[in-house]
Parts: C-alpha cells; structure tokens; sequence
C-alpha cells in the first residue's frame, strides 16, 4: 500500500529530516504540536462554513504565525481546501466549505 511506505521528510515546524508516510507532516517532536495547531485550524473551518478564510485572517484569529498557517496547505487532510489560484495571488482563501470533511 503506498500510503504507508516510509518516506525521508521534513519536519513541516522544525524542518528536521524524519521518516513518515505521506500523511505525516511533523517528526514525532514536533508531532505533538503540530496536531493541535491543525485541530485549531481544522475547527475554525469547521465554525465558519461557506465563509472565504484567507491565511492572514486564519493566522490572525488564532494567533498562529501566517508561515506556520501556509504550511497546512500541503497536509493531505486539507487536500482540496485551498484554491490554488488565490493562492498565487497572495490573497489565498478556502475554496469550499468544511461542511462533510470533519474527521474524528
């Protein structure tokens, strides 16, 4: 199964070399915090249905840092969250809505 091949990565908050699947965004120092930002952000989304977040309102109204907040667009559980075309305008924004993506 590909999904659990192990991979050499980046750390996505410390930037640190570990091995993961393709699921796995942050070494296991870093894996602690990292599921807590994304559970935050995960529940803004989640609050604020049908309504264009951008990063910078994200990162303001939860006081993340807007370079920890980018980071979430390549985590394959935000797959399809983020409209690639805002994105390259600087004024990213979700694209859909949450409604149907909430994971336990």
């Amino acid at each position: 199964m590909k999904g659990f091949e192990l991979q050499l990565k980046n750390c996505s908050l410390c930037g640190r070399a570990f091995f993961g699947t393709f699921d796995e965004m942050a070494c296991k120092k870093c894996e602690s915090r990292y599921r807590q930002l994304r559970e935050k952000i995960r529940n803004y989304l989640w609050n604020h249905p049908g309504q264009k977040a951008t990063l910078t309102s994200i990162s303001q109204d939860l006081n993340i840092p807007l370079e920890i907040v980018k980071v979430f667009q390549k985590d394959p559980r935000f797959q399809g969250v983020f409209d690639e075309n805002e994105r390259a305008k600087r004024r990213t924004t979700f694209a859909r809505q949450i409604e149907g993506r909430r994971r336990s």
